[in-house]
């Protein structure tokens, strides 16, 4: 298959895991990531599906990047921003007949540890096989190369920043939010380490 080709079904496969993770964690109801939540927030104050708004958080975030962090770019980064929200929005809809959301406490729990495991896997792999991560963890590993301070750390500070924003914008905030800012990070982290994902996926022909 050409390297190309074999790059891009990757990059969707990937997309995949991480509209499946955002969705089970929305669904499950104790409280979105920070990027949800942040895009909760955006939502309550323009038309439209969650998605969409997820859509216009990916292309500011993106700008922003492009300014500062374009080597950390790439193909990923760009089919992130245009899919991931019709991701989510297809999986929401996939999902809404099983009313997780009026589940008992301890399976909306299990929902949202699976889904917080999926989404950290594949921001995970946009990383490490250098697919063109998203534009938020491209500027989180610009700052991590140029200070010398572990990606986790930034990636913890800007999840928490995220929060308030969204919280004050009206976005929900709860348990598996506080969850999600301290754990995000370091799920990418071990992923990354535990799975040499470029050894075990080639891209090379």
């Amino acid at each position: 298959m050409d390297k190309r080709l074999k790059k891009f079904f990757l990059i969707i496969i990937v997309l995949i895991i991480i509209g499946l993770g955002i969705s089970l964690i929305v669904l499950a109801d104790l409280g979105p990531d920070s990027i949800s939540l942040l895009c909760q927030g955006i939502h309550e104050h323009m038309p439209g599906t969650f998605g969409i708004a997820t859509l216009a958080y990916n292309v500011a975030i993106i700008l922003i990047a492009l300014l500062f962090a374009k080597k950390y770019l790439g193909a990923g980064t760009v089919l992130y921003a245009v899919l991931i929200g019709a991701f989510i929005d297809l999986f929401m809809l996939i999902c809404r007949p099983f009313d997780i959301e009026n589940q008992s406490v301890y399976i909306r729990f299990m929902v949202f540890i699976l889904g917080q495991c999926f989404y950290s896997l594949g921001l995970s792999l946009l990383i490490k096989l250098n697919l063109g991560m998203n534009a938020l963890d491209a500027l989180m590993t610009k700052l991590s190369d140029l200070t010398h301070i572990q990606y986790m750390y930034f990636r913890v500070a800007a999840d928490f920043s995220y929060c308030v924003i969204g919280y004050l914008l009206g976005g929900t905030f709860g348990v598996g939010t506080v969850i999600s800012v301290l754990f995000t990070g370091t799920l990418v982290t071990f992923f990354g380490k535990v799975f040499k994902w470029e050894k075990l996926i080639k891209l090379e022909d």
